[in-house]
């Protein structure tokens, strides 16, 4: 009797929706930042929003802050369309700058474009290029986005082999402890 029921039924995905990510190509005084969000994930944040522009709404919900509270500011917006791992995405990017053309130091990506209204959502902020940090980690995964916690620092201090081994214990356990799939 269950047999049938069992034949029946579909495998099931940990991982249904995307994440989105946000990309880092620090310079002396500029960011360049490139946002990969899932066009789902988006149109659903969008449409809860009341469908606003993507630039405007996009420019309202991402930001690069200094510790003193101090934005940076970002040239418009380029917006395209892709796949990224086989999902449509909505890429952006864009280039911060600091207000008075100092080194950018330490900052805090706030990003909550999904996340205000879809609160499984999860963005992976990565620098991938920093030649002016002491160590120079390129690729290096500097925080998750996710509910209740829309910014990550970016700290730029030289992270040791332990700390990106404890970065990758902590997130994995997150990912079990928070019961989002498991």
């Amino acid at each position: 009797m269950l047999l049938p029921l069992l034949l029946a039924s579909t495998p099931v995905q940990a991982h249904p929706a995307a994440a989105s990510a946000v990309l880092l190509d620090i310079g002396r005084d500029t960011v360049h930042v490139e946002l990969q969000i899932p066009r789902d994930q988006l149109d659903l944040a969008l449409e809860a929003s009341g469908s606003p522009e993507p630039a405007d709404y996009l420019d309202q919900h991402v930001a690069l802050i200094r510790p003193d509270g101090t934005a940076l500011i970002h040239d418009a917006l380029t917006l395209d369309q892709g796949l990224v791992d086989g999902q449509p995405h909505l890429l952006a990017a864009t280039t911060f700058r600091t207000p008075d053309g100092s080194p950018v130091g330490p900052f805090q990506v706030h990003d909550d474009a999904v996340l205000h209204q879809v609160v499984s959502h999860r963005t992976y902020v990565t620098v991938r290029r920093d030649p002016w940090s002491p160590d120079a980690q390129e690729g290096r995964l500097a925080g998750v986005i996710r509910y209740l916690r829309p910014s990550v620092d970016v700290d730029r201090e030289p992270v040791s082999r332990f700390g990106l081994f404890a970065d990758a214990v902590q997130l994995g356990a997150e990912h079990l402890l928070g019961g989002w799939d498991h």
